[in-house]
C-alpha cells in the first residue's frame, strides 16, 4: 500500500492583483497532484496583517489553524481544499481601507484566475468561498454586492459592509442593508452569508444591527446568519472557527446554522 502525506503544502507565489506585484500564500491540501482540490476558500486579511498570518509560510511556522485544516481533510470532514490568501493591501487608514474594498472585485477577478489553473483545483462557484477579517471583512461584502458570480459562500469577520461609505453598516443599517438585499435579490444566484464577530469586538452590535435588517428585508437568495465568537474581542484569530466552519459546509453541501 502507497502511504499518503498528511499534512498540508504551504506554497506562495507573486501575482499583479491591479496594483502591482502581490505575494501570494497558498494551502495545498495533502496528495493535491493526485487527488486536485474540489473547493476554494479565499481569505482576505484585516489592515496591518498580511497573507502569512493565519496559516504560515514565508519566515513564519505553520499555525495550529493549519493543522487543524489538515485534521479536517485527513478525517474526510472537508473535502480537498485549496486556501488561498494575498497579501492584497497595505492600508492602514481608513481611506486607504476604503481604496482597497471598492479594488476588491477586480482583485478577487485577478486572483481566481491565476491560483485556480496554477494548482489544478476545479472548485466554480458552487464550491468556493470567501472569508475577511476586518477591512478583509468589509471586503467580503463588496464581493457580495459586486462579485456574486465568482462565490457562493461568504464569511466577513469582524466588520460591517461600507457600502454608503466608512463603517456604513453602523451609521445607516437600513440603507446598507437595503443595498445588499437588492443586489442579491437581482443577481437571482444563491449566496450563503454567514457573518462572525468576537463577542468583545467593538464592531459585533452594529454588525448585529446590520444582519437583523437583512432578515427583516428578506435577504435571498441563500442562508444568512450571524455567530458571536465569545473568546475574542477585534482580533485575528477569530477567523479561525468561521474557517473551519466554512470547509465543513462545504462537506454538507450547505452552511452552517449556528446563530448568536
Amino acid at each position: 500500500m502507497v502511504a499518503h502525506e498528511k499534512s498540508g503544502t504551504l506554497t506562495r507565489g507573486v501575482v499583479d492583483l491591479g496594483d502591482g506585484p502581490r505575494t501570494v500564500t497558498v494551502y495545498l491540501p495533502p496528495d493535491w497532484l493526485r487527488v486536485r482540490p474540489q473547493a476554494a476558500v479565499y481569505y482576505l486579511h484585516g489592515a496591518g496583517y498580511d497573507g502569512t498570518t493565519l496559516l504560515g509560510g514565508g519566515v513564519l511556522p505553520e499555525t495550529r489553524l493549519k493543522r487543524r485544516v489538515d485534521a479536517l481533510i485527513a478525517n474526510n470532514e472537508a473535502p480537498s481544499v485549496m486556501i488561498v490568501l494575498p497579501h492584497y493591501s497595505d492600508a492602514t487608514d481608513p481611506q486607504a481601507a476604503m481604496q482597497s474594498v471598492a479594488a476588491t472585485p477586480e482583485m478577487l477577478r485577478r486572483l481566481t484566475s491565476w491560483a485556480e489553473p496554477t494548482f489544478l483545483c476545479r472548485a466554480g462557484r458552487p464550491h468556493r468561498a470567501v472569508i475577511g477579517f476586518s477591512m478583509g471583512g468589509a471586503c467580503v461584502w463588496e464581493a457580495l454586492l459586486r462579485a456574486n458570480d465568482l462565490f457562493s459562500r461568504y464569511a466577513p469577520v469582524g466588520s460591517d459592509c461600507w457600502e454608503l461609505g466608512y463603517e456604513g453598516g453602523r451609521h445607516n443599517p437600513t440603507g446598507t442593508a437595503r443595498a445588499i438585499v437588492e443586489a442579491v435579490g437581482k443577481s437571482h444566484a444563491h449566496a450563503d452569508v454567514h457573518a462572525w464577530c468576537g463577542r468583545d469586538d467593538p464592531s459585533a452590535p452594529w454588525v448585529a444591527r446590520q444582519v437583523d435588517e437583512m432578515r427583516r428585508l428578506s435577504y435571498g437568495p441563500g442562508a444568512l446568519d450571524f455567530t458571536l465568537e465569545s473568546r475574542f474581542g477585534h482580533e485575528e484569530p477569530s477567523v479561525n472557527d468561521a474557517l473551519i466552519d466554512c470547509l465543513r459546509s462545504f462537506a454538507e453541501g450547505h452552511t452552517s446554522s449556528a446563530k448568536a
